[in-house]
């Protein structure tokens, strides 16, 4: 799904979304032995995840003006997602890239689909980042579908401006009770 969602995206360089530059650029994309190759621009300085990471070891929270940068880049991204169509639905500090004026770029759509309404899907995102809805089907583990929309990246996206704001690492814990297979979060 990733190729037809670029595609997409490529198509749309013509309109001037002001979301459009917080997506990472697509130079070029050939097949070789029935495998896409997809060649994107350089970005010199990591995740968001990674940077975060440092932060931690330092001791040092993020900046208030580079949290709020950050933070509307992020949502003009997702935005322009959004109105293309595209729901990403692997939102995570790991794929929002930091360009070396200090910009975000968001990346990997491997997983993206086009819809404008909710999606039935076997798999989607990453557990600490995955939206509420999901989480009953992802154990069950028995073929159920996961829904997914818009609003789940948007969810997932929300638990990305908290990674900034606090500069933990989001956790992830379950405890199911055994009687009614709930799961508790």
């Amino acid at each position: 799904m990733e190729i037809v969602t670029l595609r997409k995206i490529k198509a749309d360089e013509e309109k001037k979304h002001i979301g459009r530059k917080f997506i990472i650029e697509i130079l070029g994309v050939s097949k070789k032995d029935h495998m896409d190759c997809i060649v994107m621009e350089y970005v010199a300085n990591g995740s968001l995840y990674d940077y975060l990471g440092q932060k931690r070891e330092q001791q040092q929270p993020l900046g208030n003006d580079q949290f709020f940068n950050w933070t509307q880049q992020g949502a003009l991204a997702i935005q322009y997602l959004h109105e293309l169509d595209i729901i990403h639905r692997d939102i995570k500090s790991p794929n929002f890239l930091i360009t070396d004026k200090h910009n975000f770029k968001l990346c990997d759509f491997g997983i993206s689909c086009i819809s404008d309404k909710t999606v039935t899907t076997t798999y989607t995102g990453s557990l600490p980042w995955m939206a509420p809805e999901s989480f009953e089907a992802f154990f069950k583990y028995d073929g159920s579908k996961i829904k997914v929309s818009k609003r789940s990246d948007i969810y997932s996206y929300s638990v990305v401006i908290w990674e900034m704001w606090t500069c933990q690492k989001p956790e992830f814990s379950v405890k199911v009770d055994g009687m009614s297979g709930k799961i508790f979060i």
